[in-house]
């Protein structure tokens, strides 16, 4: 707006010159138009924005009800998959323990087999020790029963020896003793009959 010398007044923010009779009312037409294009402007943008924000407003709500149907599902498909999982470590755990199971029994058999095996071997060396025993306790009961009995032997035949001995003596003796009753028999004998022959005379 060109300057002039006439007087101005300002009101809200516009200058207006002091005519004869008040305001200019082209210059108050004018800025009362421009206030109402100004006014429709903000109103259509405030409605824009009352429109805006009731579509945000609806937004919010749609997105608060899929979040929460986008909540309720993925809990349901976080139960669901922590429930497969769970029965998959349940079913791996079972799995396993029984493996385990197996592997412990069949390391318990094969330890028992084998202390089976150890049992026997030692009870297979204990008999052929016990045996090597009986073998040398018979071994020494025979050289003690032969040397036992070539003693006895010995002793028997020294024994039988000495007996012969004796019994020679013996018969020798009752030789002697029967020459000498017979030769005093004979003599007996001869005398009676020499006394027989006598006395028949």
């Amino acid at each position: 707006m060109q300057l002039t010398s006439d007087k101005q007044k300002m009101i809200g923010g516009q200058r207006f010159r002091i005519v004869k009779n008040g305001l200019d009312e082209a210059e108050v037409s004018s800025f009362i138009s421009s206030l109402v294009q100004q006014n429709n402007e903000l109103a259509s943008k405030v409605e824009h924005l009352s429109a805006l924000t009731k579509l945000a407003e609806s937004t919010v709500v749609e997105a608060e009800n899929q979040a929460k149907s986008v909540k309720m599902q993925a809990e349901e498909e976080a139960k669901a998959q922590a429930a497969g999982i769970v029965a998959a470590a349940e079913e791996q755990a079972k799995l396993d323990a029984d493996k385990f199971i197996a592997e412990s029994k069949q390391r318990a058999e094969e330890v028992a087999q084998s202390k089976v095996a150890e049992a026997e071997r030692q009870a297979e060396q204990t008999i052929k020790d016990a045996e090597a025993r009986a073998d040398n306790v018979k071994r020494i009961a025979e050289e003690d029963a032969s040397r036992f009995v070539a003693e006895a032997t010995e002793n028997a035949k020294k024994e039988a020896l000495l007996i012969a001995q004796q019994a020679n003596q013996l018969l020798m003796r009752s030789r002697k003793l029967a020459e000498r009753e017979i030769a005093e028999k004979f003599k007996k004998v001869c005398e009676e009959l020499l006394s027989s022959v006598k006395d028949s005379k």
